[in-house]
């Protein structure tokens, strides 16, 4: 499941500030709806500059922003579409990755410096994201370009570095607020939004355990006896 930005008046607000320093990532699973909106923030802080905020940019890029500068990736999107999107910035550059494959760095000591409250689409620069986001999550540590890949591939956030996870929303549309399962308890307060399908099944890891049937008791085959 998944839940629908308006991109002009819908937000999700975590209750408390997050803290970030020199490093992180951030992660989403996205549908844009339109191309033209420019600028709508998937992630994004509320006071400051920027710090691993996500963009949907027009005419149909992502774009990734720190406190290092920003950037816009080559990789092109269509409206309706799923898209697992990620920024990672290690102290040395900054990535940003669509589907597990690199979408453009930024070269240069870009770092991260921030105490405040990120929102879930919307930013502090007024920028609405028009369309669905799903399993928002954030770590304090740069993940390696495998582990993105294995985000896009459908690990969920909590399969991967565990003790760096710092924020994970799964946005399952349907509690309110939504929850905050890094165990940090900053729940997304709701502001519009609705409930709506999240990304194709097959790219998701199922949300709860499977459980395989045993196997069949070995069968057991009676000798006669023999009486003498």
């Amino acid at each position: 499941m998944a839940r629908t930005f308006n991109g002009t008046s819908d937000v999700i607000k975590p209750s408390i500030n997050m803290t970030l320093t020199g490093i992180g990532t951030s992660s989403a699973w996205v549908r844009p709806s339109n191309t033209t909106v420019g600028d709508g923030a998937v992630f994004g802080l509320i006071s400051g500059g920027h710090s691993l905020t996500i963009f949907a940019e027009s005419p149909g890029h992502f774009a990734y922003y720190d406190q290092g500068g920003g950037f816009t990736g080559s990789a092109t999107y269509t409206i309706n579409t799923w898209y697992h999107v990620a920024h990672v910035v290690d102290g040395v550059g900054a990535k940003g990755y669509v589907n597990g494959v690199a979408d453009g760095s930024l070269a240069g000591l870009t770092t991260i410096n921030a105490t405040t409250v990120f929102w879930i689409g919307y930013n502090n620069q007024n920028n609405f994201f028009p369309g669905d986001i799903a399993d928002m999550a954030v770590w304090n540590t740069n993940l390696t370009p495998a582990e993105v890949l294995a985000l896009a591939k459908g690990a969920r956030p909590n399969m991967l570095r565990q003790g760096n996870l710092i924020r994970w929303w799964p946005i399952d549309g349907v509690q309110s607020p939504e929850p905050d399962l890094s165990g940090n308890a900053a729940n997304g307060v709701l502001t519009g939004t609705t409930s709506a399908f999240g990304p194709p099944y097959m790219q998701f890891t199922p949300r709860w355990p499977r459980f395989m049937p045993l196997p069949p008791p070995p069968a057991f085959i009676l000798m006669p006896q023999i009486v003498t």
